[in-house]
């Protein structure tokens, strides 16, 4: 099944979950959730993080969204592919930044933590997308003793969903950028598999498997 944006709106308008019927695949977002959306690149990460962002922003008139973009290649009326009518509204409670180094990332998360501690309703959630688009210019030190700590430090007032592409095909090289604490913060594990519809998104703990339908970076389907 396939519907349209609308559709899909009216449809999550009637519950509290996040892009999906099944309370296994990404929502609720009521705690301090920490989760990862992993895929190579064209496997459709940035569309689900969309899916969630929007939802968010739909759902929850008061709610404010942080969306940091660490491929440079986003621009807001891609994001917020709404009516026109709910458009300002999206608008005014997203926060869209693009950092083009780590350093960069780093400064703006230390900011959010602190800004956090005094002001709470600055935003409730953050969304990180492509987190390891550093991985070449940055140290695994950097990463696994500066940048990912303060994702943590976030974590610990909102939840937080990050989207990233591995950076390495061994996966030990991948687990040496996170600190020993990250797994103990972490809610779930999404990896997503194809370049073609469905993919099929699997769940890392408990196998569950939902097929996708993404559709030129659009908030799609689920079944």
């Amino acid at each position: 099944m396939t519907e349209s944006l609308a559709q899909l709106v009216g449809r999550l308008s009637k519950r509290t979950k996040f892009a999906s019927d099944s309370d296994d695949f990404i929502g609720p977002f009521d705690d301090n959730q920490l989760v990862e959306i992993v895929g190579e690149h064209g496997s459709g990460v940035t569309s689900l993080l969309r899916s969630v962002m929007i939802s968010k922003l739909l759902l929850y008139r008061d709610s404010r969204v942080i969306y940091m973009d660490c491929e440079c290649n986003m621009h807001p009326d891609s994001l917020v592919p709404v009516q026109l009518n709910e458009q300002q509204s999206v608008m005014e409670r997203l926060s869209l930044g693009s950092c083009s180094t780590s350093e960069q990332l780093h400064g703006a998360l230390k900011w959010l933590e602190g800004t956090l501690k005094s002001d709470k309703t600055v935003c409730d959630m953050l969304i990180v997308d492509g987190l390891f688009a550093f991985y070449w210019s940055t140290s695994r030190a950097f990463y696994r003793n500066e940048l990912l700590p303060s994702i943590l430090a976030v974590n610990n007032h909102i939840p937080v969903l990050i989207g990233w592409h591995p950076p390495s095909k061994s996966p030990k090289q991948v687990e040496s950028l996170f600190p020993p604490t990250w797994n103990k913060h972490l809610t779930k594990r999404l990896n997503v598999h194809g370049f073609a519809n469905p993919r099929k998104v699997v769940d890392n703990e408990t196998g569950n498997v939902t097929n996708v339908n993404i559709d030129e970076g659009k908030v799609i389907t689920l079944n």
